[in-house]
């Protein structure tokens, strides 16, 4: 069994901000919601053993702000340029390339493409969208990740800055 956290960013400066959109940072409130929903995913418990961040400085601050909310300092995160902005095709082809030896594994990414990802590991299009600082567990039903397909699930659950959950 392999497990994948999938996260969007947490709310970040306006697009109206001098920061070019890749440049863009967390709110205070973006870090203060990405560092709750952590904790919330730390109670259940789970640790990840890499966390993969796009390169934009939101998803980067926001995949450190699940590390310390999770409580896991030495969680090693790898940024990813790929992520950056990506459609579902790229999330998968980034997963598949993942460690073999690494079963648990948070990626931060951006909007459509987190929920187009999701959309397509759950095979039904009406997965919700990701509002900022929301995430969702897949338990998979995998043992290695160039097996990921639609419809390889053992279990989903769905946490946001709201701490709505997907229905079980």
């Amino acid at each position: 069994m392999k497990e994948l956290v999938v996260a969007r960013h947490g709310h970040a400066e306006p697009f109206e901000s001098k920061a070019r959109d890749f440049d863009r940072a967390l709110t205070r409130r973006g870090r203060a919601d990405a560092v709750a929903i952590g904790m919330r995913l730390a109670k259940h418990p789970w640790q990840p053993q890499l966390v993969v961040a796009s390169t934009a400085l939101r998803t980067k601050e926001t995949a450190q702000c699940l590390v310390q909310g999770l409580n896991c300092p030495g969680a090693p995160i790898l940024l990813e340029a790929r992520l950056y902005l990506a459609e579902a095709a790229i999330w998968r082809e980034v997963i598949v390339g993942l460690p073999p030896d690494s079963d648990k594994v948070l990626l931060v990414g951006h909007n459509p493409g987190v929920s187009q990802f999701a959309q397509w590991l759950v095979g039904e299009p009406d997965v919700p969208g990701f509002s900022p600082a929301t995430l969702i567990r897949f338990t998979l039903a995998i043992e290695r990740w160039q097996e990921l397909a639609p419809g390889r699930l053992a279990d989903e659950r769905r946490e946001d800055s709201r701490t709505r959950q997907r229905p079980e």
